[in-house]
């Protein structure tokens, strides 16, 4: 197939045309990435909702503080961690998978082996308080592997469909920010999902199950999803299922693609950028949504006791109200795509959190008792600012900056560091806010986002564009593999 090369579009984007899929094809591919994307952040933040509703009857710690939703001082740190060092390893390991053996074989094992370990996180806990976290901990760290793998995965799989349905390069960036989306109300499901436990006769020890192991359903779809597609499209080409897979040559010749992409060193600085940046995002991200229980806990007053009804009814109304901010933080920035780069995107996202993040850091303390209601609008502004512009950005960033053959690959490692930025996140809140102070924490949050400005700045072009560029062909018509890396990745 000849491509025929456009003229440049006003945001930067290179615009090219690419032969069509199948409707039916398409839209199955589009389904898979999105529930894809909806069952990580449903698995992801269950933990956070899990732990408030355990919290007294599992008590690591004084009945007193229990009720304050504290437990010994490794469980809640650790429970929320350990995922995101899981996360971590699947980026690293499912991302390179992806480029190595195909897109649906590692999505398909990643989200399964998330699936199974949600259902096992939720029946095999059984014995003191101290043995139920460390399996649920335990389990969390299989589950992380499978979810991180899906970042780098769903979004070179979006990215690259949208490629093969005849996107041009725009339309590219804005179908991986669509499949995206759905993780915004991924993040809220487990909020839902306590609120209607609430109205059953269903003992506490069975509701924190469910929602550790709600998750694992919408998984389970995608990867009956994706083993339906494999049987899809091996029938569109007159093949078996089994021949879907690759062969040991496609495999050699993948890993060589990938290890000479690695040897350039113009891949690395581009990496700062992607990766650094998501590092420093998922600081401020992760160490606010984690703990968002624990934030409207602070602004509240009233109920000693954070796993009682009362309490959680308030909580999962306040959380749900705030997540849902998210939805038209993420569609801005969808839209904002057309009219901007996404460094430009990301660099404004970024001052826009530093402003929340000061205004929460000055209205905490003087409106906690006397403007409780404002207090939480303010919140739910820093929120709405955590779901605008490097939230989406540094998720497609990857695949805008990198060569499709080693789109997983670099996608991964981005995501890798983004998780990184998560588990610092994770400890830097919960131990520095009992410390010092929530308002010291913004504080802390508002010079990362300063930083990450920067750092955006400084590593990113303003017209970062999808890579045309096929390494394939590059490998075949260069000797040197310093000049293949030059060449493939040269602006």
């Amino acid at each position: 197939i000849r491509f025929k090369h456009s003229s440049s579009s006003s945001n930067g984007f290179r615009n090219t045309p690419y032969p069509k899929m199948n409707p039916s094809a398409s839209q199955l591919s589009h389904l898979i990435t999105c529930i894809g994307n909806f069952s990580v952040q449903c698995n992801f933040a269950s933990i956070s909702v899990a732990l408030i509703i355990m919290s007294v009857s599992q008590c690591t710690s004084s009945e007193d503080n229990c009720k304050d939703g504290e437990q010994a001082p490794w469980v809640s740190s650790l429970a929320t961690a350990t995922v995101f060092i899981g996360s971590i390893t699947g980026q690293l390991t499912m991302g390179y998978a992806g480029d190595i053996f195909g897109n649906n074989i590692a999505m398909g094992f990643a989200l399964l082996l998330a699936a199974l370990s949600a259902f096992v996180s939720a029946l095999l806990p059984f014995g003191s308080p101290r043995d139920v976290y460390l399996m649920i901990i335990g389990c969390r760290f299989l589950m992380g592997i499978g979810l991180g793998g899906v970042f780098p995965l769903a979004a070179s799989k979006a990215s690259s469909d949208a490629r093969r349905d005849g996107g041009d390069p725009v339309e590219c960036a804005k179908a991986t920010a669509r499949s995206f989306f759905w993780q915004v109300p991924g993040a809220m499901m487990p909020w839902v999902v306590a609120l209607l436990l609430l109205l059953t006769d269903i003992p506490v020890n069975n509701r924190w199950r469910i929602v550790l192991g709600v998750g694992g359903i919408p998984a389970m779809f995608v990867v009956l999803l994706v083993y339906y597609e494999m049987g899809q499209e091996a029938e569109s080409k007159g093949q078996k299922r089994k021949d879907s897979f690759h062969t040991p040559e496609q495999i050699k010749k993948g890993q060589d693609t990938v290890s000479m992409a690695l040897r350039d060193k113009t891949n690395w600085w581009k990496l700062l950028g992607t990766g650094g940046s998501w590092f420093l995002y998922d600081i401020c991200y992760y160490g606010v949504a984690l703990f968002g229980g624990k934030i409207l806990d602070e602004m509240s007053s009233g109920n000693d006791d954070i796993s009682s009804d009362a309490s959680i009814t308030s909580s999962s109304w306040k959380e749900m109200v705030a997540l849902s901010t998210g939805i038209p933080a993420v569609f801005l920035s969808i839209y904002f795509m057309d009219m901007m780069s996404l460094k430009r995107l990301q660099v404004g996202g970024f001052a826009l959190m530093a402003a929340a993040f000061l205004l929460m850091a000055v209205c905490f303390i003087p409106f906690k008792e006397s403007h409780p209601v404002l207090l939480f609008v303010i919140y739910c502004f820093l929120l709405f600012t955590l779901s605008f512009g490097p939230n989406v950005t540094t998720y497609v960033m990857p695949s805008a900056v990198f060569s499709h053959e080693i789109r997983s690959t670099m996608g991964g490692i981005s995501a890798a560091m983004g998780k990184l930025g998560a588990v610092a996140g994770s400890y830097i809140f919960g131990a520095l806010a009992d410390a010092t102070s929530i308002p010291t924490v913004m504080l802390l949050c508002a010079g990362i986002s300063i930083w990450g400005m920067y750092l955006t700045h400084r590593c990113i072009q303003d017209d970062q564009h999808f890579k045309r560029d096929s390494t394939e062909e590059l490998l075949k018509s260069h000797d040197s593999a310093a000049t293949v890396g030059s060449s493939i990745y040269s602006e």
